[in-house]
């Protein structure tokens, strides 16, 4: 009987120990699961961001995406997947700092005349097209991200291109970018926007690191506008409503290199334009591609009868094994104007395209690309005005987000006019006589 009792005292014992042991392991594996996923938080959001307590840090890959001259439009997507991931610190901080050295050889004097070209009026206005040769900085952007909340995202971003310059090369020092964002993807996905910011049509992304295609040149549009989203089982949809008003494009240039900001849409009534943007992408196999398209109902381009003039985009991008290929066309829907852009009968539509191609590989484990782009764009009677652009480059990161590189551009019918854009003139389209221009750039940009 006493061993009995015993026996079934140490049984007792010995399952209450298992019990706890048991427990105890299960405790240990969820503390540990614990640690894992702080571990991968920090992993996701570091990497390319650091922090400075929980209020106040910097992200230097959504300063990639926001500012360089790689991005396309629709960057309110850019800060939703940040606060998704956990990213956004309250603050997020951000940077954007290019210099560059360039020179550009025009193929011949050019004495302004009546002949149209896609001549750029704010680069060598009082030269004429001849060779010439710039050092500047080209821009100095700063951006802050503020998260509030779980719904609400604000960013804002100040800065000034050609710092030194010529003032008809580059933008005084201002804000850039202001708008809100209201949304997290995490909870629901729909969102929304409003402020000034660039309007979601088409893409307009390239592969150069300095020069704007001319897809982009002509018809990326950016004000104040307010819409909402959706985005969901790789579809992202877009409708907006914006101002419209004379604004001229403001342009950072040398020779026939150009970046271009801030082009109007033209419709002058409050809130009476709008655009519609929609793209479906998936990764299959290693393989992610994209595909989109868009309308704007107001170009700033006008009919022959100086009517509102629509636009539509067709645009994609395959990535694969490091090459990124991307192409878009773009064209408005009715004849343009004569007085507006060509000085010509308008006969035909104003029609760009583009397409572009990247690879990514190491050299001496640094991180490297080469990257190829063409684009061609119509204006004027029966297509007789064409321009051409032609850009190849190289860059490398020497340091982490600091990359250099040389790019060289051929251009047709872009660079070598004279004067300066009146009201109702497209900004990048005057009177000249076609100068072909080779331009070579090094530029050095760094992020933070």
């Amino acid at each position: 009987m006493t061993l009995r009792k015993i026996a079934t005292s140490v049984g007792v014992v010995l399952a209450a120990t298992a019990t706890m042991a048991h427990a105890d392991v299960n405790s240990q594996l969820a503390s540990l699961q614990s640690q894992v996923n702080q571990l991968q938080s920090q992993v996701n959001s570091s990497g390319n961001s650091s922090s400075m307590g929980s209020m106040v840090g910097v992200n230097s890959n959504l300063s990639w995406k926001m500012m360089s001259n790689y991005s396309g439009v629709g960057k309110e997507m850019n800060l939703l997947k940040a606060r998704q991931t956990g990213s956004l610190s309250t603050i997020t901080l951000g940077g954007d700092f290019q210099a560059d050295a360039t020179y550009d050889n025009a193929s011949k004097e050019n004495t302004p005349d009546l002949s149209p070209t896609f001549a750029n009026p704010q680069i060598q206005a009082s030269s004429h097209g001849t060779d010439g040769s710039a050092l500047q900085l080209t821009t100095a952007n700063l951006s802050t991200t503020v998260a509030a909340g779980n719904w609400v995202t604000g960013y804002l971003q100040v800065g000034q291109s050609n710092i030194g310059g010529n003032a008809l090369e580059g933008n005084a020092f201002g804000i850039q970018d202001a708008y809100l964002v209201f949304g997290n993807l995490s909870k629901a996905p729909f969102y929304g926007f409003v402020g000034n910011k660039d309007i979601d049509f088409g893409s307009f992304a390239t592969v150069d690191m300095y020069n704007s295609p001319l897809t982009r040149t002509l018809f990326q549009a950016q004000g104040n506008t307010a819409g909402v989203g959706f985005n969901g089982y790789g579809f992202n949809g877009t409708a907006s409503i914006m101002n419209g008003g004379n604004q001229l494009g403001n342009y950072t240039s040398a020779g026939s290199v150009i970046q271009s900001s801030n082009l109007y849409s033209a419709n002058g009534n409050l809130g009476s334009n709008f655009a519609l943007n929609a793209s479906y992408g998936m990764t299959n196999g290693g393989v992610a591609w994209n595909l989109g398209a868009g309308y704007i109902n107001a170009s700033q381009f006008q009919t022959t009868n100086a009517g509102t003039n629509g636009a539509w985009d067709l645009n994609g991008k395959v990535s694969a094994m490091g090459f990124d290929l991307l192409a878009e066309y773009v064209s408005t829907i009715s004849a343009v104007n004569a007085t507006n852009a060509t000085r010509l009968g308008g006969t035909t539509a104003a029609q760009a395209w583009d397409v572009g191609a990247d690879y990514n590989f190491a050299v001496m484990g640094y991180k490297s690309v080469v990257n190829a782009d063409y684009s061609q764009a119509y204006l004027g009677a029966n297509n007789d005005l064409q321009a051409y652009q032609f850009v190849l480059g190289y860059r490398v990161q020497p340091v982490n987000n600091v990359w250099t590189g040389l790019e060289y551009a051929y251009s047709q019918n872009i660079a070598g006019g004279s004067g300066i854009p009146t009201p109702g003139r497209l900004p990048a389209v005057i009177a000249g006589n076609g100068v072909h221009n080779n331009t070579v750039t090094l530029d050095v940009t760094a992020m933070f």
